[in-house]
């Protein structure tokens, strides 16, 4: 069982599998870590549960950077993307969804609730 700083791979005997570093507890992710999918795409930022939750970086091999807060694994609360041309959006996601400058109403984020997470 893993517990405190750790690394894990999907394949102990490929490199280029899927892979963590970070804390753990109780074989969880839980803390700050790092993730790297074998398709480059990669996450740095908080873990809870073994899920991304609070701040966090995600990366992807499109060239599109999402940093803002998550809640149990979802884009939830302000946050900025930055697109592969460079320019940035800002605004509010509510369980992965896009609202930009306005925050999703509580009926909207209501009907699309995924977890229990605030998203202001």
């Amino acid at each position: 069982m893993k517990h405190g700083k750790g690394v894990w791979r999907k394949n102990k005997n490929d490199v280029t599998s899927n892979k963590s570093v970070g804390q753990y507890q109780n074989d969880k992710k839980h803390g700050y870590g790092e993730f790297f999918w074998t398709s480059g795409n990669n996450y740095k930022g908080n873990y809870s549960g073994d899920e991304r939750d609070g701040f966090g970086e995600m990366h992807f091999t499109d060239g599109t950077t999402y940093i803002g807060n998550w809640c149990r694994g979802l884009q939830t609360g302000k946050a900025s993307m930055i697109l592969p041309d460079g320019s940035t959006k800002e605004g509010f996601f509510s369980n992965n969804i896009f609202y930009g400058d306005n925050s999703p109403s509580d009926e909207e984020r209501s009907s699309n609730r995924k977890s229990t997470c605030d998203t202001n």
